[in-house]
């Protein structure tokens, strides 16, 4: 941990925090989100920093919502996708679908799509956005 890193965790432990190495998206009471998962009290065990949450308690993409995402029909999981933008229709005001390039052939394509996830992490995500 860095010198700030330090810093800024003893003086979250003398308020009486406890300290996380790194930002985490977890919930700080139970929730059930409008599509009806349920996420549990974060525990502060850490172990979302660097793995998806097993206590399921991370508001985060990555974890908690992938069984409920694999359960519908109509997912399709491409590895190895590298997204270079996000197409938006400004008349409508909605995405319209998402580019990328295949890692492995290295062929582009758009993808059209009527709901568009973006799990880019809070930085990326916004770049896409922005682009």
């Amino acid at each position: 941990m860095s010198e700030g890193g330090l810093i800024a965790a003893a003086s979250a432990r003398r308020s009486g925090y406890k300290p996380s190495a790194m930002p985490v998206a977890s919930s700080s009471n139970a929730y059930t989100h409008p599509d009806g998962m349920t996420l549990v009290q974060c525990g502060l065990c850490g172990r979302c920093e660097r793995f998806v949450g097993e206590a399921n308690a991370e508001a985060s993409p990555k974890g908690p919502h992938c069984p409920m995402l694999l359960a519908e029909a109509n997912l399709e999981i491409r590895l190895g996708a590298h997204v270079t933008g996000i197409d938006y229709d400004r008349r409508a005001k909605r995405v319209i679908g998402v580019r990328y390039v295949d890692r492995e052939s290295g062929a582009g394509y758009l993808q059209p799509a009527d709901i568009v996830i973006l799990t880019a992490v809070s930085l990326t995500s916004t770049r896409f956005l922005l682009l």
